[in-house]
């Protein structure tokens, strides 16, 4: 790919990704500049996605940690991309990853995002077997509202489940009583 123009590697990269061959996708695309129109860290959380898909954890963790890294606000609309990227480390089983990225984009979120960012952490913190922590980050999403609603509800029911697994009846019975009262879920209150 190195005799190739920047734009025709683009548009190489961009065929193969729509095909599926992600690792050739990489190939074309990995060292170049973001497309016109395309903010830089837009182009890394990209690289970094497709870098997952390739195969290439290394390389994924390696940029992610430049972008954790650095200084700069996210805009509003691209802390979703931040958010999804995050997921996706989650997914893989790259929690150090996705940790470091929900926590650069949380005080950059709206409330809706926050609520997602911090049961993002709380499912890290569920998958590392550590409940009390994954009920915290999950009571912390249930409060970010001002009205119950169906993923308040959830955010409460993990956290009970956490509370209980770490011991904590009593804290565990709140959450489960609170959802007794406020969940319109018939699955949420028969677990409650």
């Amino acid at each position: 790919p190195g005799a190739l123009t920047t734009q025709t590697r683009h548009a190489l990269g961009a065929l193969a990704e729509r095909i599926g061959d992600h690792p050739q996708a990489l190939q074309y695309l990995q060292g170049l500049p973001a497309p016109e129109q395309m903010p830089a860290a837009t182009w890394q959380l990209r690289q970094t996605a497709l870098a997952l898909r390739a195969g290439r954890v290394n390389l994924a963790t390696d940029t992610v940690r430049q972008l954790a890294a650095a200084q700069s606000a996210i805009p509003a609309a691209q802390v979703p991309e931040w958010i999804v990227l995050a997921q996706q480390l989650t997914d893989h089983g790259l929690y150090d990853a996705a940790q470091a990225l929900f926590e650069r984009a949380l005080p950059h979120a709206d409330a809706a995002q926050a609520r997602l960012v911090l049961s993002g952490i709380a499912r890290i913190h569920d998958a590392r077997n550590q409940p009390l922590l994954a009920a915290e980050f999950y009571l912390r999403s249930a409060l970010r509202t001002p009205t119950p609603d169906a993923a308040a509800a959830e955010a409460r029911l993990r956290a009970g489940l956490g509370l209980a697994r770490a011991g904590l009846g009593d804290d565990a019975r709140a959450q489960f009583e609170w959802l007794l009262k406020n969940a319109r879920d018939p699955a949420q209150i028969a677990v409650a």
